[in-house]
């Protein structure tokens, strides 16, 4: 059964997966690929794994899932992914096209900012996904670039620090 990028974004669901979780327990949910074929790599202290565009962050050395970004900009529309159903999303979306999704959907969404970059409206769906942008050209036709899910503990003081702003 693969796992819906839908119901992650929409419900915060992760299931099968859990937060704090770490990599070795992925392996056997994921692929029946052994751990050491991921893609891997840091960003300062946190270890991610990549695994068909999603990337998967933990604290430290594969140690305690805290989040998960989806790489929209890798992704094909119609992708196969052994792992996951990834719906709508994909490469070919922009900003205007994923407002009309979520409204589609009736998916409740946020336009906000992020006080550290203030140029960069962000759409924020149940204070857990963070969906970012391009940041040149026109608002509306700027493509995606990722979908960042924040687990529940830490999603409210990462929603907090943001800053509404404006319907464009």
């Amino acid at each position: 059964m693969k796992i819906s990028v839908e119901q992650m974004i929409r419900e915060g669901d992760i299931s099968p997966l859990r937060w704090g979780m770490n990599a070795a327990d992925l392996a056997p949910i994921l692929t029946d690929n052994p751990l050491d074929d991921w893609a891997t790599g840091r960003i300062g202290r946190q270890t991610l794994l990549n695994v068909d565009g999603v990337e998967f962050y933990f604290v430290e050395r594969r140690q305690g899932l805290w989040m998960l970004l989806v790489a929209a900009w890798r992704i094909a529309p119609a992708a196969a992914s052994s792992c996951f159903d990834f719906g709508w999303i994909n490469q070919e979306l922009t900003y205007a096209e994923t407002q009309r999704q979520l409204v589609q959907r009736g998916w409740p969404y946020e336009v906000m900012r992020d006080p550290l970059n203030q140029h960069h409206p962000l759409l924020v769906i149940g204070r857990h996904a963070w969906v970012y942008f391009d940041d040149e050209g026109e608002l509306r036709k700027r493509p995606i670039q990722k979908i960042c899910l924040h687990n529940p503990v830490d999603a409210p003081s990462h929603y907090a620090r943001l800053k509404p702003g404006q319907q464009e």
